[in-house]
């Protein structure tokens, strides 16, 4: 156990240590609504460096410069009802956001992970639009 400051150089230890232990690249994903988003961005902001790329659903294919992620996320952060994927290819690190505030689709994320194992996420994190 080590300690943990938010900073982008402790996140990037933490993430090699896990590396280290499951010898596979580090997929973590949140799912949910806005809260999740909120979350997402946060972590971004921790972990942003010259490394980081993103991707939105609606320009699949494109990635982007990570320097620009929180300002699209703020500009836009009440339209932003997508997936969105950053990765650090230094880290071998993938953080996605979907966008799925009643948790519709996550059984058949869950089934697809099922069927493709090597794309299933180490770390899920979900919640769900309180009713």
């Amino acid at each position: 156990m080590h300690d943990y400051t938010s900073s982008p150089l402790a996140f990037h230890t933490c993430i090699q240590k896990d590396l280290d232990v499951n010898n596979r690249d580090v997929k973590w994903m949140l799912v949910g609504d806005s809260h999740m988003r909120n979350l997402f961005s946060d972590l971004l902001t921790t972990i942003s460096g010259p490394h980081l790329k993103f991707m939105l659903t609606r320009t699949e294919g494109v990635w982007k410069d990570g320097s620009n992620i929180t300002t699209t996320m703020s500009i836009r952060a009440k339209a932003l009802h997508e997936k969105i994927v950053a990765i650090d290819d230094h880290i071998n690190f993938t953080l996605t956001f979907h966008w799925d505030h009643l948790l519709n689709r996550l059984p058949r994320m869950a089934n697809e992970w099922l069927k493709n194992p090597t794309q299933t996420p180490s770390l899920i994190v979900f919640s769900r639009l309180h009713a």
